[in-house]
């Protein structure tokens, strides 16, 4: 149970950019990020735990963008910020990492802060595929990094997998599957190849550049699944797996709808409460180093995104990530949360997925917990359009 804050640090810069990548990152071709972010950044990590009533910190992820481009100083400069707000080890702080930067020296780095979980991006074994997709790692330094991860490292380890890459076949995926799990990893993120919109990928699957099967490439992430199920890891979340007692602590806040601190510039934060607050920072990189680096902060100008959530919004989200988790939602939490049970026209809506299948319900003594079947959270989005 997590009783601290859950803080995300964002490091919005990559040396390249990934041709099927939509989230918040800019390309700087250089493996460094600017001392001038960092420092906007201890600033505000200072300010944002300073207002916290109780900031001991229970987790921490730093994601990207490419955090493992951050240095050994400025690694120890953020680590010091964290320890100014907590007493206690954080229970558990993950750094996402690129298979090209892993080195003993980063690994070293990472341990002596109190780093315990990396998250290497793997994304694929094969060389056209990731040369597909402009992966900045080739194929022989996503195995020189695992082999090193495996030998050196002793925290937690976690991958990340991307099924249905162009040029990727059936047989190259799964046995690039079985090959991560030769290095040990008791975590394992497996997505489903989003071609999204704006992206250099949507652009030559559009334009008929590129053919995509995405039928196909939906079956093949269900062999993957089922792979990974028969290896001994259990599916909790719908892109995620894990050993059993390797889930990720920090991503079960936000599937849980617990409060999390974000920083860095396009970091997210929520507060719930009265009213449930969520604040989204600004993408200018420019602006937000002036702002932090600059005067003693006002929340009222922090630049950014302030968004109020209805008691709507926040039911509505309630279910979206409960039903994301193989757990799926507890009926009894609703009601504490929400004061009532969900109105009778969602109440139809659930009682018809189990009826025909794509859903069941688990009783017991003190709660009614609803979750989507195998065959139903595929069709998560339908459910939730249903209920809108």
């Amino acid at each position: 149970m997590i009783l601290g804050a859950s803080v995300y640090i964002h490091i919005p810069f990559c040396v390249s950019k990934c041709d099927y990548c939509d989230f918040f990152s800019v390309p700087c071709g250089v493996r460094a990020v600017p001392d001038e972010y960092v420092s906007a950044l201890c600033n505000e990590l200072r300010f944002r735990l300073g207002g916290l009533a109780r900031p001991e910190i229970s987790t921490i992820y730093t994601g990207g963008g490419t955090p493992s481009l951050l240095s050994p100083r400025q690694l120890q400069a953020i680590s010091g910020v964290l320890r100014e707000f907590s007493v206690t080890e954080p229970e558990e702080w993950t750094v996402e990492v690129n298979p090209d930067d892993v080195s003993e020296d980063l690994l070293l780095s990472l341990a002596d802060v109190g780093v315990n979980r990396i998250s290497c991006g793997v994304q694929a074994f094969e060389e056209p595929v990731l040369s597909a997709v402009r992966r900045r790692s080739s194929a022989s330094q996503v195995q020189e990094a695992l082999s090193l991860i495996k030998k050196r490292w002793r925290g937690v380890f976690s991958a990340d997998i991307i099924s249905a890459l162009p040029n990727q076949t059936e047989r190259g995926f799964l046995e690039g599957l079985s090959c991560l799990l030769e290095y040990g990893p008791q975590h394992v993120s497996l997505y489903s190849l989003s071609v999204e919109e704006g992206t250099p990928l949507f652009a030559r699957i559009d334009s008929g550049a590129l053919s995509y099967d995405f039928q196909a490439a939906d079956a093949l992430w269900l062999k993957g699944k089922a792979f990974l199920e028969d290896s001994g890891f259990r599916w909790y979340e719908v892109s995620n797996f894990a050993r059993p007692g390797f889930e990720c602590r920090h991503n079960m806040t936000y599937w849980r709808l617990a409060d999390y601190v974000g920083t860095g510039s396009g970091g997210t934060g929520t507060r719930y409460g009265t009213p449930s607050v969520r604040f989204t920072n600004t993408c200018d990189i420019d602006a937000y180093c002036r702002f932090w680096n600059g005067e003693k902060p006002c929340e009222e100008r922090i630049p950014g995104v302030r968004e109020e959530l209805s008691a709507e919004d926040e039911r509505f989200e309630f279910f979206m990530m409960g039903l994301r988790t193989a757990d799926g939602i507890s009926l009894a939490e609703f009601e504490r949360r929400f004061f009532s049970s969900p109105d009778s026209r969602v109440r139809t809506i659930m009682d018809e997925w189990v009826s025909d299948g794509r859903a069941e319900y688990e009783r017991s003594a003190s709660d009614l917990r609803f979750r989507l079947s195998e065959g139903g959270w595929l069709f998560l989005n339908d459910f939730l359009r249903g209920i809108l």
